[in-house]
């Protein structure tokens, strides 16, 4: 047999010339009969390409190949071989110069093959198999060599090595599941990869001792100058000699790869057993050389076997390096995969584990994987969903599903109760992983779950009120931006602004809800100042609450039966978005004080100065109206006046909505009047407020437009005090256009009849005097009956409606077209027809009586706020009719006087 030379290299062995095509086939199938038979050859026949005698220099060479230390290059995998006393010295590789130092037997020899031990980087590595990567795929050739000392065959297979009879059930190492069983018969075909390699008897290789993936097959070159050459030769004298070739594999391939049966005796099973445990204690006592991979490995092929308690006595053993190893080697998503494996085989360890690998997948951001989510209107959104493993993992540790719920959004944006607080628990104090996975720990769920049944159960009720009386949610609106806009306001009384905020109402130590709540019906919000300490809500402030509540609602619907409807009114205010203000409902706005000193500091705060005996005023700039309650004073009487104000007031707030010619200017307020005489401003707006009501809470009935007592009262005494004379008569009371003028044709008055009364009494009582007359005014216009009819009914309200429609739009305050109307509706000529109609008026209303209201509790005279005109001081003489200059014409300042 001849080599050619080449460089410094060698070509492979050349078969003899005698050998054609028919002798190699017959040689290949004989080896595969071999195989497939579990024969063994003879002593001699294991070293044949080394025999020529058996002697001293043969058995050393045995034994040299048997004990020797066969490792890979930790560079470029190049495998060595060298006797057991080289251990840990240190030379380098031969290919690629890289440093090496040789392992001790025990960690780079694991698992004998035949007579010739083999290792992969990994075992010289510690830690390298612990990355998350799949098993190193079978290769089609190894070789080990140290000068040609030994050859391997494909698939780690050598001569000597005993056949894979009856291969025990095999599980890829990393994965989960029941144990996946090696059929008797079925080798792979030849060259493809299956997973692990077979270890002799049957058992696969365990990570990490599979040689490095060889692509091309030049190494086997490099045997040339040993037994590679010895080996071939034999392999094909043996096929020669033994006439003809034998039969092939049990797949029908070349051999290499068959798998042989036991027999049906089990013999090969119970020898690979006995093999796998003799391995499996010697890995154990170098364990700490181990990587995970291995570590699990032996885990799960001890466990596969656990009815053998030799096995489970090792998978016990295993157990705890698995979980250490797992927990100071693995990355996140192998240490889930561990700890769900142990935790499947009911280990102790797996709990403490489990939770390592949860908190390690949050921390390295493996608890979410992206996904794409289709929405409802079919685009496709990016978003995470739970990684599975970690999914499972929380749900072991007891983790529940939860999902955020869209209904908290509308009561977050309706502000009910207790929405806030679930939100900031929600989204600020439950860690981001938990909303993102929608899995919470059991604490977290059940602490949701509870603000949500209170968020969510307010909201019900605010949805059902909704439906009962449709303006609920727009009421809780209005409520919402009456908070924001002042929660944080100011007082500026050089601008004659003021706002609501705990500051401004002097409760800076209160939470504003504390301050405020509210009552409503539609189109009125009523804003109620709480008293202080008040954070629960007596009984007695409920029922005050729900009446308001009732009344604003059966005034409302007089208003619209009596004006909207029956003159087609139309939404004016706000300025630019009536019309939309209309079809929407946006809610007009009532505060109530709590009393009467923080009522006149607010009125002190706007106007700069105070507003002695007022009650309550509605302002057409700001389009709210101001009042209190009364709670010093609770006999029957002041808190029928309390309701009666708030019914004069909001009566203002409605005309000035609905009734045309607004004013969204302060200057046109000094340069025109708003309605064509006060008689229809104040007189109507009192008449219509004198009410008599039956019922409490919500279900009381006001039956309104009756006869307002405290006025009658106010009308008669005046009358008396000035000597059974009006001070305003019919023809006076129309042809006051503005509050000024009302002072004046006071003291008009007494300078035609001669009163002598203080003047500064009468300029105090003016306005009083005026509510009273003008009230009785427009009861008689509409209630006086003649002959079984109302002569004046029609009239009056022909007069109002023109008003109202801006039919008698007056372009200053000394226009006469009111008067000129007036006169001309009610048919007056004449000063014959003025007297007539004064005297038909005095007569009706000195003849009403006083009712009496009720006595259902003690008046306080100092604090008691209704209607009452107070009898003069003694007249002195002060106060000339004739030329006396004590009283004129309102200045323009004078005739900024709020309406109301």
């Amino acid at each position: 047999m001849s080599t050619d030379p080449f460089g410094n290299r060698f070509r492979g062995p050349t078969p003899p010339p005698g050998l054609d095509e028919n002798v190699l086939k017959a040689a290949a199938e004989r080896a595969a009969k071999l195989s497939a038979e579990g024969s063994r050859l003879s002593a001699e026949g294991e070293k044949s390409y080394s025999k020529k005698s058996i002697n001293t220099q043969e058995s050393r060479e045995q034994t040299t190949m048997s004990d020797n230390i066969v490792f890979p290059c930790p560079a470029c995998g190049t495998k060595y071989s060298v006797g057991p006393h080289h251990a840990g010295k240190k030379t380098t590789c031969k290919k690629c110069g890289a440093p090496i130092t040789v392992p001790s037997p025990q960690v780079a020899n694991p698992t004998i093959v035949g007579g010739t031990r083999t290792i992969r980087r990994a075992d010289i590595e510690p830690g390298a198999s612990a990355r998350e990567e799949s098993v190193d795929p079978p290769r089609k050739a190894d070789v080990d060599m140290t000068g040609g000392a030994s050859v391997l065959r494909k698939e780690e297979t050598v001569h000597g090595a005993p056949p894979m009879v009856g291969a025990p059930p095999t599980r890829v190492p990393g994965t989960r599941g029941p144990t996946r069983a090696t059929g008797p018969a079925h080798a792979p075909a030849p060259g493809r990869a299956t997973g692990p390699r077979p270890a002799p008897g049957g058992r696969p290789m365990p990570p990490g001792m599979q040689g490095p993936a060889k692509k091309n097959n030049t190494p086997l070159m490099l045997g040339i100058g040993g037994g590679a050459v010895a080996l071939v030769l034999v392999v094909v004298l043996v096929v020669v000699f033994s006439g003809g070739s034998g039969p092939q594999g049990t797949d029908g391939g070349d051999g290499d790869d068959a798998i042989a049966t036991d027999g049906g005796d089990g013999a090969g099973q119970a020898s690979a057993d006995e093999r796998l445990l003799e391995d499996m204690k010697k890995a154990y006592n170098n364990v700490d050389a181990l990587s995970l991979d291995q570590v699990v490995f032996y885990y799960e092929e001890a466990r596969s076997r656990g009815d053998n308690p030799d096995f489970k006595s090792m998978q016990d053993q295993f157990s705890k390096y698995v979980a250490s190893k797992a927990e100071s080697e693995a990355g996140p998503v192998r240490l889930a995969e561990v700890a769900l494996m142990l935790d499947d085989d009911k280990n102790p360890r797996a709990a403490l584990l489990l939770e390592k690998a949860k908190e390690s997948m949050i921390a390295d951001g493996k608890a979410t994987k992206p996904a794409n989510k289709t929405l409802p209107d079919g685009t496709v959104k990016k978003s995470l969903i739970p990684d599975p493993k970690f999914k499972d993992i929380v749900t072991r540790l007891g983790w529940e599903e939860y999902t955020y719920p869209p209904e908290m959004d509308l009561a977050l944006e309706y502000a009910v109760e207790g929405a806030q607080d679930y939100s900031a628990y929600f989204n600020y104090d439950v860690e981001e992983t938990y909303r993102e996975t929608e899995l919470f720990p059991p604490d977290v769920v059940s602490k949701l779950k509870e603000m949500e049944e209170v968020a969510l159960g307010n909201w019900n009720d605010l949805v059902a009120k909704a439906k009962t009386d449709g303006f609920a949610l727009r009421a809780r609106k209005a409520w919402i931006r009456f908070k924001g806009a002042n929660k944080a306001g100011k007082v500026n009384r050089e601008k004659g602004q003021r706002s609501f905020s705990p500051k401004a109402m002097q409760r800076e130590s209160e939470d504003f809800d504390n301050i405020w709540t509210y009552t409503y019906h539609k189109p009125f919000m009523v804003y109620v100042e709480k008293e202080i300490g008040q954070d629960r809500l007596d009984d007695q402030f409920v029922e005050t609450l729900e009446s308001k509540s009732a009344l604003l609602r059966q005034l409302y619907d007089w208003f619209e039966e009596n004006l909207i409807n029956k003159f087609n009114l139309q939404r004016v205010k706000p300025q630019y978005n009536a019309a939309l203000a209309e079809e929407e409902g946006w809610p007009m706005e009532i505060v109530v004080l709590k009393d009467k000193n923080t009522f006149e500091q607010f009125v002190q705060d706007v106007l700069g100065s105070p507003m002695p005996g007022a009650r309550a005023f509605y302002s057409p700039l700001d389009e709210r109206v101001m009042t209190y309650d009364d709670t010093a004073d609770m006999s029957a009487e002041t808190q029928w006046f309390n309701e009666s104000v708030l019914i004069h007031e909001t009566f203002h707030l409605l005309s000035d909505h609905y009734a045309s010619n607004p004013m969204f200017k302060r200057e046109e307020m000094q340069e025109r009047p708003r309605y064509a005489s006060i008689l229809v401003q104040e007189g109507l707006c009192d008449s219509v407020s004198g009410f008599v009501r039956e019922g409490e809470g919500k279900n009381a009935k006001y039956m309104l437009m009756t006869l307002n007592h405290l006025r009658l009262k106010d009308h008669k005494a005046i009358y008396k005090i000035l000597g059974d004379k009006e001070l305003f008569r019919i023809r006076d009371a129309v042809e006051c256009r503005n509050y000024g003028q009302v002072r004046q044709k006071a003291v008009d008055r007494a300078r035609a009849e001669g009163f002598k009364v203080n003047i500064n009494w009468l300029l105090q009582v003016s306005m009083g005097a005026y509510y009273a007359a003008a009230c009785q005014m427009s009861y008689f216009f509409h209630n006086y009956k003649e002959g079984g009819k109302y002569p004046y009914r029609d009239m009056w309200w022909e007069f109002v409606g023109m008003d109202y429609r801006g039919k008698i739009n007056l372009t200053s305050h000394s226009d006469n077209r009111g008067i000129s109307k007036f006169k001309e509706i009610f048919k007056i000529k004449s000063d014959s027809d003025w007297e007539d109609i004064e005297s038909k008026f005095t007569e009706y209303t000195m003849d009403l009586k006083e009712e009496d209201v009720g006595s259902g509790g003690e008046a306080i005279e100092e604090e008691s706020v209704a209607p009452g005109i107070q009898p003069p001081p003694p007249y002195d003489g002060s106060f000339h009719p004739e030329g006396s200059k004590d009283a004129a014409l309102p200045s323009r300042e004078d005739e900024e006087v709020l309406i109301g």
